[in-house]
């Protein structure tokens, strides 16, 4: 065997041995079948999910809220207590860290929406992160809107990268998309990307891995949406 061949295989060896200790227990989780419970391969989603319903079940659903959230991790840090202390709102946060439009897709039917409270729906990022095609990710959520049935629906425009993770340039693609759907159905569109970025870049003082918020830019993220639903 030439050295040529022997390093050729010394390095598929240790693709193979990171793809197998980063992967893996979402590769058991799909090959035992506990991903079939939660209509999902990834492990993070389903564990998620449970943390979800336990966190709803908790709550006081006697009266209704005045906007509801749905989307992912960006959407669920920014919470629902900034809202009551600030503008004396009541949100119902229903997002959940590394949903994609499919599995919100999937989980849509279940979740709770009054007819009477403002929608606000953060998605797509995740979708882009899986490199799922952008067209693919706009009709599961123009599906997700025709099973809601819903009129006062607040599409937020996905929130720029500053990871090798997620590519801004299809991101921008995906909001513009998203902001023709908004119009083609109706819907309001809120860009917070010039808030949050520079130099087309998540501001690295509003993260710590140039994905996710920190507590400056999760406050950003606030103010705009309370803003947002209080100035109407």
């Amino acid at each position: 065997m030439s050295k040529f061949t022997s390093l050729k295989w010394g390095i598929f060896g240790l693709i193979f041995c990171f793809v197998i200790i980063s992967e893996g227990r979402n590769i058991w989780f799909f090959v035992s079948g506990e991903a079939r419970k939660f209509k999902t391969p990834y492990i993070e989603q389903a564990e998620h999910y449970k943390n979800h319903k336990t966190r709803l079940e908790s709550r006081d659903h006697s009266s209704s809220q005045d906007a509801i959230f749905l989307g992912d991790s960006i959407l669920f840090s920014v919470g629902e207590d900034y809202f009551y202390e600030c503008c004396k709102l009541d949100i119902l946060n229903s997002s959940i860290p590394s949903e994609t439009s499919l599995s919100l897709l999937q989980r849509i039917q279940e979740t709770q929406v009054s007819s009477s409270a403002m929608l606000y729906v953060h998605i797509g990022t995740n979708d882009i992160g899986r490199n799922i095609k952008l067209e693919t990710v706009i009709n599961q959520i123009e599906t997700i809107f025709s099973l809601l049935e819903h009129k006062d629906i607040t599409i937020i425009s996905v929130i720029p990268s500053n990871n090798f993770q997620r590519n801004n340039n299809k991101i921008k693609n995906l909001n513009a998309k998203m902001l023709a759907l908004a119009n083609n159905l109706g819907y309001r569109y809120l860009d917070v990307w010039p808030a949050l970025s520079f130099k087309n870049k998540l501001r690295d003082e509003y993260s710590l891995d140039g994905l996710h918020l920190n507590d400056e830019g999760r406050l950003v993220m606030q103010e705009i949406i309370a803003n947002d639903i209080t100035t109407r």
